[in-house]
């Protein structure tokens, strides 16, 4: 095995400002239904919000900036990824 000759990173990037809010509220309640019986019953409510990067630099696919034109041209390699 080789070892590199070069290596280089872009550390001028810095972090990715992003945020991504999760909220779980709990509710749970006891009923006392007799003398010997209680009923202890709760519900979790799990709301995703979307996620946000503030520079807009991460991102998903656009159906509509697809163009098979462009697609044609593009050749990857199922041996080098390239």
């Amino acid at each position: 095995m080789a070892a590199s000759a070069a290596f280089s990173r872009n550390s001028g990037a810095g972090h990715l400002p992003q945020a991504y809010r999760i909220i779980e509220p709990y509710f749970q309640d006891d009923w006392k239904v007799t003398r010997r019986l209680t009923l202890n019953a709760g519900v979790r409510v799990s709301l995703f919000g979307v996620y946000k990067e503030t520079h807009h630099n991460a991102y998903n696919w656009e159906a509509k900036a697809f163009s098979s034109a462009l697609s044609e041209s593009v050749h990857v390699s199922r041996f080098g990824g390239h």
